[in-house]
């Protein structure tokens, strides 16, 4: 069997995070509306990771396409961005928080999300932006998170950690102060932000993915009421819950004003040494 063979019999894997507000682009796959196959009929093989772990086994090619963290796009040369969809936010995005015992400016350090990448980036970003004295810490020294709240109020010093995903959601309206980082961004910018987007390997830059991805992404938007109440529960949210999350918090397109918003996010990390400035020419994946 040669290798192309092997791949047609194998399929492509995908990797996708592992968090409610992937759920309206993949939806379709999962309930048969979209073929989970490339245009060339491959099967898609679906596995989850948070994102830190899914951007680096992307970067191995242990996976061929994922929604990834767009800081990985911006940290190793090689992918391309497949114009199908991605999660992003025009404004204040609920599931990315710095939570704190302290008003933001007052704060002596911020311990990052082990499972972040994109945000925890987004944060450096920020903070050398307004100048803001904190440091940022591991987090190490901490309970887990179902203590982080008893921790913070307990907490002799003016600290703070920074939340993504579903334990972002989970945590609004149980700490004393929470920023939204989206919200901290367009305040910045005037811009989208985008937290991940669908990336290619190198390795898979001449599989067609851009008219299943877009389907999905198509049929998951326009039954936002239906995906909250299927997924909302299983990700421990109440349907209505979910529903807002998704129409008033996100948003599922990659259209010019979010390019803009990526191309500025690049743009920063280069200013601040986060990334190199021969990284953040954005190319796409048309097939």
């Amino acid at each position: 069997m040669n290798n192309n063979d092997e791949e047609e019999r194998s399929g492509v894997r995908v990797g996708l995070v592992s968090y409610l507000n992937v759920q309206p682009l993949v939806w379709a796959f999962e309930k048969n509306l979209v073929q989970a196959q490339t245009s060339h009929g491959q099967p898609l093989r679906f596995e989850n990771a948070v994102p830190r772990v899914l951007a680096s086994r992307l970067r191995k090619g242990l996976c061929q396409v994922g929604i990834v963290p767009i800081f990985e796009y911006f940290s190793a040369p090689g992918y391309a961005i497949i114009p199908a969809g991605a999660i992003a936010t025009r404004r204040r995005v609920g599931s990315v928080l710095v939570v704190a015992n302290a008003p933001l400016e007052e704060l002596e350090y911020v311990v990052l999300d082990p499972a972040s990448l994109t945000s925890a980036n987004l944060l450096r970003v920020l903070q050398r932006e307004y100048r803001w004295k904190f440091s940022l810490s591991d987090g190490s020294h901490l309970p887990n998170s179902e203590h982080l709240a008893q921790w913070l109020l307990d907490c002799h010093e003016r600290a703070g950690q920074l939340l993504i995903g579903d334990p972002a959601l989970a945590a609004i309206g149980k700490f004393p102060y929470s920023y939204d980082l989206g919200a901290l961004w367009y305040e910045l910018t005037g811009l989208p932000f985008v937290f991940a987007a669908w990336l290619v390997h190198p390795s898979a830059q001449h599989v067609p993915l851009l008219e299943p991805l877009s389907r999905a992404k198509e049929v998951g938007v326009c039954h936002l009421s239906v995906v909250a109440h299927e997924c909302g529960p299983r990700f421990g949210f109440a349907p209505d819950f979910a529903e807002r999350y998704f129409r008033e918090n996100l948003c599922f397109d990659l259209g010019e004003d979010e390019i803009a918003g990526m191309h500025e996010f690049g743009k920063l990390c280069a200013k601040w040494g986060l990334c190199s400035p021969a990284a953040i020419e954005l190319r796409f994946h048309q097939l």
